[in-house]
């Protein structure tokens, strides 16, 4: 009878075994499915399907953080497509700043605002170019202006040096008349 006993308590043994193990089984599938669904879930969300949660209640943290900075790399996208940046005159606009600023990241930001910066120095060198233009342009007027003045003078001059008569020895002889045209002609230089 020890026999019998023992087959029987090792069959019961066996039989809640296999019970134990399905169980634990059954456990584990249901855990297996249940994550399943959340990893559904969170690709439903990250895809953005209709109705599906937000990528924060669903995903796990890193999951979720680099949607949201997908998200907001896509909406900064956007906003600088949206923007036209104009530079008239002296002064540097921005259609769509504020939106710019505040869809993207830091580092884009600093950049945009970097580019508005530049843009306003190229137009305020810009500015200076033309003003050293104008002072250049109107000193080669000066020089000019100047040059026929003294060409003029030095052709009057030479007229009225030609004018004086000659002497007996070939030289020019001035009358007081004549040294006041030369002179007021072509006044001599002080050293």
């Amino acid at each position: 009878m020890n026999v019998r006993i023992f087959l029987a308590l090792a069959s019961a043994a066996v039989t809640i075994a296999a019970g134990l193990g399905f169980t634990s089984q059954l456990k584990r599938a249901d855990h297996l499915a249940s994550e399943v669904a959340k990893q559904e879930a969170c690709v439903a969300s990250v895809e953005g399907r209709k109705g599906a949660k937000p990528a924060a209640q669903v995903c796990a943290k890193p999951i979720a953080e680099a949607d949201r900075l997908a998200d907001q790399a896509l909406q900064c996208e956007a906003e600088l497509k949206a923007n036209v940046t104009k530079a008239d005159g002296k002064e540097v606009t921005a259609t769509n700043g504020v939106g710019v600023m505040a869809a993207c990241l830091p580092q884009v930001q600093r950049l945009f605002g970097q580019s508005l910066a530049n843009a306003s120095t190229i137009l305020d060198l810009r500015g200076q170019i033309a003003v050293v233009e104008r002072d250049r342009n109107s000193a080669v007027a000066r020089a000019e202006a100047r040059g026929r003045a003294l060409a003029k003078r030095d052709l009057h001059a030479q007229a009225v040096r030609e004018s004086a008569p000659l002497d007996s020895d070939g030289l020019r002889a001035y009358d007081a008349e004549r040294l006041r045209q030369r002179f007021e002609a072509d006044p001599p230089v002080a050293p």
